[in-house]
């Protein structure tokens, strides 16, 4: 009966459970197990028997969870040793979380929860089961997180919301236990990032504060750069929390202005400007603009100076570089003006540019007109660059002066004109200079200023017409011109008892008494003393019985002894010279007795009473005894030389048709003697006569063309004067009209031939200027000084004479012997204008006097056609007049000045 009560049990269970447990016997098959008497099915699943409690996060969950291998009645399968596996719906599991059941029972005794909130038991080949939901609570915040994404603005844009989140160690979201202060900070890879508290990007921040029990925040961030940035949430104090780190952009905006990137630097004209101008391309924020290409230009703001070489470039990656602009003009404090079409232009920091090497040299003070021999102003030169700035020299340079052409032009580094020049030294760091000139022949000389390497400079100067062309030679020194007889410049000396034979006439004894009086005159009315050397003392003469006309015996011949000459020149020289200190004189007043400027050797020499042609038995050249002479003047250049180093020596004074004939045979005596070089004198001196048959001053081009072919063909240029002229001698019995009509002309003659001085032979005696017993002019000296006005100031034009059949020829061409010529001497005056004298000569055999003289008609007269620019003209009386209408003038053997002037 009790068997039977077991089995009908059993049955009635399994019908309940599905499952027939049997005891562990042979019917039961192998579906069945027993197990301590009772048989249980197959593993079917797992089942949570000990649920997951809250927990905080990081601790053990405890008591254990524990999971059963069940069947799928729920009954415990207790033999089971199935690995048992746990997984979290949400976060990490922490511990052991794979476990072997035992006794059906999987026990988790080291599992913490990282996060989550159910779990999920697993086994191979078994049901899962999930667990019942549990909290974790974060713990302690340790880090912070941002919980936005990383953004991608635009230069000056606002942008979204930007969050962040505080995190426990295990990364759950976690709060605050006090109100947390955290910083906003931003790593520069480009971008600068700012923050703000609103969503327009107004109100600064540098923080943000998370409340008591929260753990999130949020706020917002701008950047005018471009670029990159590493935006960073952090908290320094207590906690200390890991910072939160996200990378933003921050991309540039449009277009907007230019900005220069390079400046440009100091530079040399001409020279590229290194290293090269660059501008950028920017946004309103300042931001490279990378993607434009745009066209800029540039130019040189506010200024005339341009700016060359590639000025328009076009952009590469938001830059345009100029690496060819370069400016010419040396200019301080230029700027570069940077412009692109709908870009806001730029201007460039102030830089110079500085002249380049000198290459040329360029005159920059005016042309001058200065009289002869007389002092100019400052001549200015500059250095240039090829570009026409004013250059300096980088280091000592030597720079020469020289004329072009005629030899007319003297250099001098002081406005006296005491120091001769012919070169500048320039020194390092300098590029201009001045010197000064002094004319000695009238008309224009071109100067040159030069220097190796460099492009010379050249200027054309007047040389007018100075009171040093007109002379006046003094026989008594009780006559000496005063300041009110203008102009003249310079007194002669001769027949002015101021010899060699009246200053020394015993050997070693000297007069001065004379000459003293002649120079300090001179010295007073500053004029120049021409001193003529003539007449050896008898004590001094090879032969002092020779006659000698109307000159002291012996005088006309050479001394015995050339150290004799010698002494004598030195002597006058020293106590005359222009530099150091004189004989007797003293350094407060080193030029005491005035000064000698000129010394002419020997007064008509082709004259036998002035110099005896045979005087030795072994003189050369018959008529000049030349030998002699030239050893004479040769001694006498020496001695006044070493005394008087800037004083003049001048060739001997003779008549006119003898001028040339004479230094022919002086120079051809030095070639015989091999005297090199030739002398060339400081001037060839003539005496201008006119012969005693035709005594009009016209005769005398002739001669003078002699002389300069003579000149020539001997290598000599050397200006010329007229050291004596006056009326013919013997004096013809023409009116006293004539005799004035006879002073204008031959100054205009002398004037016209290129005579650079005139010197009326005499002042006071022999057809004087001046009358010594009235002390005041003569009708002869009257015109002299109205012709000299017409001419002083003035510079000389051409000159010449028209023939017959109207045909105008040079004026060494014209001679008026035996024709009838109208002769005009054309001039620049010195306010400008234009002025000509003009007079009409007729000559013939037919005209002469019963004497067989005087072969001029003094009324002969002839049309001529004034050019139209003359509207008045002046009478050697200085009347003006009215130019006739028609401008038909009568012109006669008295000169007139037509001029410009209205009557």
């Amino acid at each position: 009966m009790n068997s039977l009560w077991r089995i009908l049990v059993v049955m009635a269970f399994s019908l309940i459970s599905g499952v027939l447990f049997s005891p562990v016997s042979s019917w039961a098959g192998n579906n069945l197990k027993a197990h301590q008497g009772i048989f249980v099915g197959q593993p079917y699943q797992v089942a949570f028997i000990v649920q997951p409690r809250n927990v905080i996060s990081g601790k053990s969950i405890s008591p254990a969870i524990q999971i059963a291998v069940e069947d799928s009645r729920g009954d415990i399968i207790k033999y089971s040793t199935a690995q048992i596996n746990l997984k979290s719906s949400r976060g990490n599991l922490l511990g052991i979380t794979s476990v072997r059941a035992v006794n059906g029972i999987a026990t988790f005794s080291t599992l913490s929860a990282g996060s989550g909130y159910s779990l999920t038991a697993t086994s191979t080949g078994l049901k899962s089961a999930n667990s019942d939901l549990f909290n974790v609570t974060a713990s302690s915040p340790v880090s912070l997180g941002m919980t936005s994404k990383a953004q991608v603005l635009t230069s000056g844009q606002c942008s979204a919301l930007t969050s962040f989140q505080v995190y426990d160690q295990y990364g759950n979201p976690a709060q605050f236990p006090i109100q947390t202060v955290l910083d906003l900070s931003s790593t520069k890879v480009g971008a600068i990032l700012n923050f703000y508290s609103d969503n327009k990007c107004t109100k600064n921040i540098s923080s943000v504060a998370v409340p008591k029990g929260a753990g999130s925040g949020s706020f917002y961030f701008m950047s005018d750069p471009s670029g990159s940035a590493i935006l960073t949430v952090s908290g320094v104090g207590s906690p200390f929390l890991n910072p939160a780190n996200q990378n933003e952009t921050i991309n540039f905006g449009q277009a907007s202005n230019l900005v220069f990137t390079v400046q440009p630097s100091n530079a040399v004209a001409g020279n590229l400007i290194s290293p090269p101008v660059q501008i950028a391309i920017e946004d309103q924020y300042g931001n490279l603009v990378t993607n434009s290409n745009a066209q800029i230009s540039l130019t040189l703001y506010n200024t005339s100076t341009q700016l060359q070489g590639g000025t328009t470039m076009n952009a590469k990656n938001g830059i345009a570089s100029f690496p060819s602009i370069f400016v010419t003009a040396a200019t301080q404090g230029l700027r570069i003006m940077a412009v692109s079409a709908g870009l806001t232009g730029c201007l460039s920091n102030s830089f110079s540019v500085a002249p380049n090497v000198p290459t040329s040299l360029s005159i920059i003070s005016q042309s001058q007109a200065v009289n002869a021999e007389s002092c100019s102003s400052a001549v200015v030169f500059q250095a240039f660059d090829a570009y026409g700035n004013q250059a300096m020299f980088s280091q000592g340079t030597q720079l020469n002066l020289s004329n072009s052409g005629a030899d007319i032009l003297n250099f001098y580094s002081d406005p006296q004109c005491s120091q001769a020049i012919t070169n500048i030294n320039m020194a390092e760091g300098t590029g201009s200079g001045t010197f000064y000139f002094s004319g000695l022949i009238m008309g224009s000389g071109t100067l040159n200023i030069s220097g190796a390497g460099l492009t010379p400079a050249q200027q054309v100067e007047g040389i007018n017409i100075g009171p040093k062309f007109f002379g006046l030679n003094l026989m008594d020194s009780q006559n000496f011109p005063d300041q009110n007889i203008k102009p003249y410049g310079s007194v002669r000396l001769w027949d002015s008892h101021v010899t060699w034979n009246d200053i020394e006439p015993s050997q070693g004894v000297y007069d001065f008494s004379q000459l003293d009086v002649f120079i300090q005159d001179a010295q007073t009315y500053g004029v120049d003393v021409i001193y003529t050397v003539g007449e050896t003392p008898q004590w001094a003469s090879s032969n002092p019985l020779q006659d000698c006309g109307k000159r002291p015996s012996g005088s006309c011949v050479s001394p015995t002894h050339w150290s004799d000459f010698s002494d004598f020149l030195t002597v006058v020289a020293n106590r005359y010279k222009s530099i150091g200190i004189q004989t007797d004189c003293t350094a407060s007043d080193p030029q005491c007795h005035g000064v000698i400027k000129y010394y002419e050797l020997w007064n008509e020499p082709r004259d036998p009473g002035e110099w005896y042609a045979g005087q030795h038995s072994d003189c050369t050249q018959e008529g000049f005894c030349m030998n002699y002479f030239v050893k004479m003047t040769q001694v006498a250049i020496a001695a006044i030389g070493e005394a008087d180093l800037t004083a003049h020596v001048t060739s001997p004074g003779n008549s006119s048709g003898y001028a040339a004939i004479f230094m022919g045979a002086y120079w051809n005596e030095e070639k015989n003697e091999n005297i090199q070089p030739l002398t060339r004198f400081d001037s060839i001196n003539y005496h201008a006569y006119s012969a005693w048959y035709y005594p009009i001053p016209e005769n005398q081009p002739p001669y003078l063309a002699a002389l300069n072919a003579t000149m020539s063909q001997y290598g000599i240029t050397s200006q010329i004067k007229n050291s004596e002229g006056t009326w013919s001698d013997p004096p013809h019995n023409a009116p006293a009209a004539d005799q004035t009509f006879y002073i204008a002309r031959h100054i205009l003659v002398n004037l016209a031939m290129g005579a650079q001085s005139f010197v009326w032979y005499r002042w006071d005696n022999d057809a004087p200027l001046w009358d010594p017993s009235t002390k005041s002019l003569t009708s002869l000296g009257q015109t002299y000084q109205i012709v000299a006005g017409w001419l002083l100031n003035s510079s000389l034009g051409s000159a010449g004479c028209w023939n017959s059949l109207g045909i105008w020829k040079d004026i060494l061409s014209c001679d008026g012997v035996n024709t009838s010529m109208t002769w005009a001497v054309n001039l620049a005056q010195s306010n400008g204008q234009p002025a000509q004298a003009i007079w009409y000569v007729s000559t013939s055999k037919s005209d002469c006097d019963s004497t067989g003289e005087n072969c001029v008609d003094w009324n002969a007269s002839a049309n001529y056609s004034v050019p139209s620019q003359y509207l008045s003209y002046l009478d050697i009386g200085g009347v003006r007049h009215a130019v006739p209408k028609g401008n038909i003038l009568t012109v006669t053997a008295s000169p007139v000045l037509l001029q410009t002037v209205a009557p």
